[in-house]
Order: structure tokens, then C-alpha cells, then sequence
């Protein structure tokens, strides 16, 4: 009878354990999650101050602030409540495992007959930045910031296409923003938003 007794007592605090280790696992996964969004949300608030000056130096020396990551650029999806920096071609933190990613090839939206691609993990890990981007639909707008200029584009088409590592994308006149990230509900294939450009301004 005694040794039954032991035998629980041992199972139940072992089953205390894991059960208190699980507990401390989420919340330090949420913990990180908030550390993530707080720093984006310093950083993105950051690059707005700094255009707000209008100081050509204050922007161009922006680099040299003690922030590692500097945003050259902000994208801004209402309908999704996603509002997230962007970083150069160059950057080592241009990666979708760290952050949205800018993909090669892709040119800005000061210049001419721009395609700017970005792709961004769905998903439910904590740098799932895209993981309701198939909210999306045609007519849905969504506003870059770069260079003090607010770009806003208008969604155009949206569609799915084998995950091979290339996007194809009908080329209009228009300056476009072409956002990716893989689909939630089939493994092989990743969702597309084609949008145009429709206005820009300074902001």
C-alpha cells in the first residue's frame, strides 16, 4: 500500500513539473512575441519622428543611430492591423525568418515603374508577420512609407501558385506591390496580392 502511494505522490510531481514547464514555455513564446512587437513598434515610430523633422541629414545619417535594425521603409495593412518596417536589399536582417523580407529584384517606389515584392511567414509562430494576409481581397488598400513619401496601392488580384521558389506576376504601367507568404491550408502552394498604385503623397 505504501509503495502504490510513493508511486502516485512521485507521478504527481513529476506531472506538476511538466505542467509548470509548459506554463513557463508559453509564456516566455508570448513573452518574446511582446518583446518583438514593442521593439517594432519603437523602431516604426523611430522612422516616422525622423521624417517628421524633414532634415535631410537627420534621414541620411539615420544608420547611425544605436538601433542595429533601421527601417528604410514602413508597410501598413489596415484591414489586418499590420503595420511593419521594412529593411534594404542588403540588409542581413532583410530575411523572413528574422522579418518581412524585401525580394531580390525588387526596386523602390520612387523609382520608375517600381515592383516592390515582400514576402513574410504565416502561420502561427512568432514571426508569422503574414499569417492573415489571405484576409485580403481585390479593392483593399494597403500604404507604404519610404523616403517621406505615402504610397498607397489598391489590390488588384490575388491567387495562389505552386511554391517553387518563383513568383509570376503580370506587369502593368503601374508602380506595383506584390506581397507572398505561404498558404495555411496547402503546404505546396503560396498565396499572391498584386496591388497597383493609386496616389501618393507626403506624409
Amino acid at each position: 500500500m505504501m509503495k502504490k502511494e510513493k508511486n502516485k505522490s512521485r507521478f504527481f510531481k513529476i506531472g506538476s513539473l511538466l505542467i509548470l514547464l509548459s506554463i513557463f514555455g508559453i509564456l516566455i513564446y508570448y513573452a518574446n512575441i511582446y518583446i518583438s512587437n514593442k521593439n517594432n513598434e519603437n523602431l516604426v515610430n523611430e522612422f516616422f519622428t525622423t521624417y517628421a523633422h524633414k532634415d535631410e541629414e537627420v534621414i541620411k545619417n539615420n544608420n547611425t543611430t544605436s538601433n542595429e535594425i533601421n527601417y528604410i521603409g514602413i508597410l501598413e495593412i489596415p484591414k489586418i492591423n499590420l503595420k511593419r518596417g521594412f529593411l534594404s536589399l542588403g540588409d542581413k536582417n532583410n530575411n523572413v525568418n528574422k522579418n518581412i523580407e524585401v525580394l531580390k529584384n525588387s526596386t523602390m517606389p520612387d523609382e520608375d515603374k517600381s515592383l516592390l515584392a515582400i514576402a513574410g511567414h504565416s502561420g502561427n509562430g512568432k514571426r508569422s508577420y503574414f499569417k492573415y494576409l489571405y484576409k485580403l481581397n481585390t479593392n483593399d488598400l494597403i500604404y507604404v512609407y519610404y523616403k517621406g513619401i505615402k504610397y498607397t496601392y489598391e489590390i488588384v488580384s490575388k491567387y495562389d501558385v505552386l511554391k517553387d521558389g518563383d513568383i509570376e506576376v503580370i506587369r502593368s504601367n503601374n508602380k506595383m506591390l506584390v506581397l507572398t507568404t505561404c498558404s495555411q491550408t496547402d503546404r505546396t502552394k503560396q498565396i499572391v496580392i498584386v496591388s497597383n498604385l493609386i496616389n501618393q503623397e507626403i506624409f
